[in-house]
């Protein structure tokens, strides 16, 4: 009887010989930039070190009592941005070969923790801070008609909800999105506009 091992050996031989072998393959290929790339992505990287900071030293002296990081939270938001800068990894390495798929994206909400999601089902605003910078990479599917604005559609409602001090966070994906808050007073054109826009639906 074959060990374990022997088992997987096998099986991974049987379905890379089968019609399946390329799908399979390349999903192989995607985990492993997942697991083993290091790439930084430096908006990131300042978005983590300042949640590192201020959960050293308490609140932000703007924040209101009750927003203080601490480490159950800050582990939650350090994993979601993780998981975030490896699919920005993995999309960077798939686009440039021309191998991008819808997949590469959306993986990232579904490697997402219970604890994260709980936190955006609140509100939270760090939660929807880290959100905003997954917007950027919905850019990638907008020769879908389906997808075509949905990006800056999420962040408009994200600077909507969260308060004044996390929305000087959300600089980086406001800027590679093009997008920019309306004036006070004033609505959104992006909101004001139907959505999904009314064009030519085609794939």
């Amino acid at each position: 009887m074959p060990s374990s091992k022997e088992t997987v050996v096998l099986n991974y031989i049987s379905i890379a010989a089968s019609p399946f072998g390329p799908l399979f393959t390349a999903g192989l290929h995607r985990h492993y930039l997942r697991t083993t790339d290091t790439t930084p992505h430096r908006p990131l990287s300042t978005l983590l070190s300042f949640l590192r900071n201020t959960a050293e030293t308490g609140t932000h002296p703007d924040s209101p009592p009750d927003s203080t990081i601490g480490p159950q939270k800050l582990a939650i938001y350090e994993s979601a941005i993780e998981e975030l800068r490896k699919t920005f990894s993995v999309i960077n390495k798939t686009k440039s070969a021309g191998d991008l798929q819808v997949t590469d994206i959306s993986i990232w909400v579904f490697n997402a923790t219970d604890e994260y999601l709980a936190l955006l089902k609140e509100k939270d605003n760090v939660a929807l801070v880290i959100l905003s910078y997954f917007c950027v990479l919905l850019k990638n599917l907008e020769g879908h008609w389906w997808m075509a604005g949905r990006g800056k559609h999420i962040l408009a409602s994200i600077y909507r909800l969260v308060d004044a001090e996390c929305r000087l966070l959300m600089w980086w994906p406001m800027e590679e999105l093009g997008w920019l808050p309306p004036r006070s007073g004033e609505g959104s054109r992006q909101d004001s506009e139907e959505y999904p826009p009314q064009h030519s639906r085609t794939a």
